[in-house]
């Protein structure tokens, strides 16, 4: 058993502040948050001058498939020769040695979501995993998490080098809609004739049985919009993920109650994509009930940043607890493991971290990071 003796404790529920608190961890959940004196424990750290919330997720990365230090070479990000792969499995991709992890582990980071990128219209399957474990399969924790699917630049920028189809806005959308119907087909044909499994196929039917949605690459308003018609159209449960203009058309995006997962922030230089990036959006689209998430895109800007994300968004106007909320319970609750994951109380995984100052001091460190009632960092 350990206890930690809080000063400060950030629960994450519902705005909840607790003072001089002992949380008790057993195994790998938290068995009890009480005040008064500690009781025994195997071991007692004291916490009683620091901030102690979850640890923080990241909703959207590509960390152990695109490898830190390996270089663009080795990236197995995307399988870019076939605009639409829906039956790979971003899981194996995933190498559990890549340093980012050691990373995300002394940052506080505890889980995160990562899979293929987006050169694909339709990249593949998605995979929520912790970021310590030998083995992938130590790691995994929800999988399939989501289908990897993209709009934008990306793909029609790739596809239009290679001269291949699909290279325009309608020719993204005209492939998503042939490859729904492919399913719709197979599905079919699968009721008459069970032998023979197209892993393209099923892949489609998990997203359109509604099983697990449709993770979705957009940055502009327009694409928004088609997106929106294709939810209509197949009836399907989708986030979307960088959404750089949401802020632009955040009222149809509340009326439908998409989840969001905005970011990243640290962008350089401005294109068609970015010319209205801002850390508002975040703000904005939380302001009218959307649920919202922040990512690193790891590693687009190195995972260790996203509770600096977190910190610019609540400088643009954010509420603080939304943007806390952003990178633990709520980022929990978009990626699918928010009945387990994401806050502080009993029966919650001990995923912890225990931060010298207030979590948006550019100064604060990591002092602690317990994920399932482990440390795995401890500042030295």
């Amino acid at each position: 058993m350990k206890v930690i003796r809080a000063g400060t404790l950030l629960t994450m529920i519902n705005n909840k502040v607790l003072e001089d608190v002992n949380i008790i961890i057993e195994g790998d959940k938290i068995a009890e948050i009480k005040g008064g004196p500690p009781p025994d424990a195997d071991e007692v750290i004291d916490a009683r001058d620091h901030y102690v919330m979850p640890s923080f997720y990241d909703a959207h990365t590509h960390i152990g498939v695109a490898e830190e230090g390996a270089g663009f070479d080795y990236y197995d990000i995307n399988e870019a020769t076939d605009p639409a792969t829906p039956g790979l499995q971003g899981k194996d991709a995933i190498y559990p040695g890549d340093i980012g992890f050691k990373d995300a582990q002394a940052a506080g980071v505890s889980v995160c979501i990562t899979g293929p990128g987006s050169s694909n219209v339709i990249g593949g399957l998605q995979a929520v995993i912790r970021t310590k474990g030998n083995t992938v399969e130590e790691m995994i924790i929800k999988e399939p998490a989501g289908l990897k699917m993209s709009f934008g630049r990306n793909p029609q920028f790739y596809w239009r080098e290679q001269k291949k189809f699909p290279s325009t806005r309608m020719g993204v959308s005209a492939l998503i809609r042939e490859y729904f119907e492919k399913a719709r087909n197979y599905r079919k044909k699968k009721e008459k004739d069970k032998t023979g499994v197209d892993p393209n196929m099923e892949a489609l039917l998990l997203v359109l049985d509604r099983k697990i949605p449709a993770r979705i690459h957009v940055a502009n308003m327009e694409d928004i919009s088609t997106i929106f018609e294709l939810q209509d159209e197949y009836n399907i449960d989708i986030t979307l993920e960088h959404v750089t203009e949401g802020h632009l058309i955040v009222d149809e995006i509340a009326k439908r109650d998409i989840p969001c997962v905005v970011g990243p922030f640290f962008v350089a230089g401005k294109s068609l994509q970015t010319r209205f990036l801002t850390a508002r959006t975040a703000a904005i689209l939380s302001e009218k009930g959307v649920r919202v998430a922040l990512m690193t895109d790891h590693p687009a800007i190195p995972i260790h940043f996203i509770r600096h994300q977190a910190a610019l968004a609540y400088k643009a106007g954010m509420d603080k607890f939304k943007a806390l909320e952003a990178i633990t319970s709520q980022a929990a609750e978009i990626i699918g493991i928010g009945d387990q994951y994401g806050t502080i109380e009993e029966g919650k995984k001990a995923n912890i971290v225990i931060l010298s100052d207030g979590p948006f001091k550019a100064s604060s460190r990591v002092l602690y990071h317990i994920m399932e009632g482990e440390i795995v960092w401890k500042e030295s």
